[in-house]
């Protein structure tokens, strides 16, 4: 694999649209991207991590999704601190254990934030997965960039926004009652989650239909780092064209739509 170095991140990231003072939300594989010309794992996470905020700045936000759908339907308390996130990637795990990284109060769906606005974005958040007063919500209202790094814009998060405000009938929000570590005590909460329909007969087409479509009406911003293509897009022009689709169509999320449904009923 062709190698880079730190002025090419810089360069790189420089191109997607960071720039100071940006909240920059990153969905990563970055084993992806190997070919950083110091080797280890950790100097290649660090450079990253270390040319994203050189170019936010003091006045930036760095953003990921420490998501840890894996407590679902256990008895594992979330710990804010100390709860891992869930198959989100190595990167993602080192924002979150950076000082002066704060994480969302969410035991299935939460995110951590570095930066200026950190607090803004993931304090004092809703208990619903997604929808208004998340940290998905506000990074569409403060007009965050996302970059997607070894990954495509294909796994996209804001879909699932975007789900929950048009209303999609295929989803309907679950209750769970899970114990969680608040103030230093361990106590059940009800927290909410957007989820498919059981056996409903959905298929998923991985948002290729939704890219296709936001295509022609957005930027999806690229360039090549090593021998990757990396991408970036505003979540606000995802957000507000992705309404648009799913207004012409409420299942451009589903490659077919459910054979049973339900909801009829």
């Amino acid at each position: 694999m062709k190698n880079y170095d730190f002025n090419d991140l810089v360069q790189a990231y420089s191109k997607l649209g960071v720039t100071e003072g940006r909240i920059v939300y990153v969905i990563a594989d970055v084993w992806e991207v190997r070919g950083y010309d110091r080797p280890g794992s950790r100097n290649l996470i660090e450079a990253h991590v270390e040319a994203l905020q050189s170019l936010i700045g003091q006045t930036g936000t760095l953003v990921v999704s420490t998501a840890s759908m894996n407590l679902c339907n256990t008895e594992i308390a979330f710990d804010p601190t100390q709860t891992p996130s869930f198959q989100r990637g190595a990167l993602s795990e080192h924002v979150r254990q950076l000082d002066g990284a704060l994480r969302s109060f969410h035991p299935f769906n939460s995110y951590a934030a570095i930066g200026a606005q950190a607090e803004e974005l993931v304090a004092n958040v809703s208990k619903g997965a997604w929808g208004s007063h998340t940290p998905e919500a506000r990074m569409v209202e403060l007009d965050a960039l996302t970059v997607c790094l070894g990954v495509t814009p294909h796994l996209s998060t804001t879909v699932h926004l975007i789900e929950q405000h048009i209303g999609v009938p295929y989803r309907y929000n679950k209750e769970f009652l899970h114990p969680v570590l608040r103030n230093g005590t361990v106590s059940r909460e009800s927290f909410y989650l957007l989820v498919v329909y059981k056996d409903c007969g959905l298929t998923r087409d991985g948002n290729r239909k939704l890219v296709s479509y936001l295509s022609d009406l957005m930027e999806f911003r690229e360039t090549t780092l090593g021998r990757r293509t990396i991408y970036s897009y505003d979540n606000r022009d995802f957000y507000t064209q992705g309404l648009k689709a799913f207004t012409e169509d409420i299942y451009i999320w589903c490659d077919t739509p459910p054979t049973d449904r339900p909801y009829r009923e």
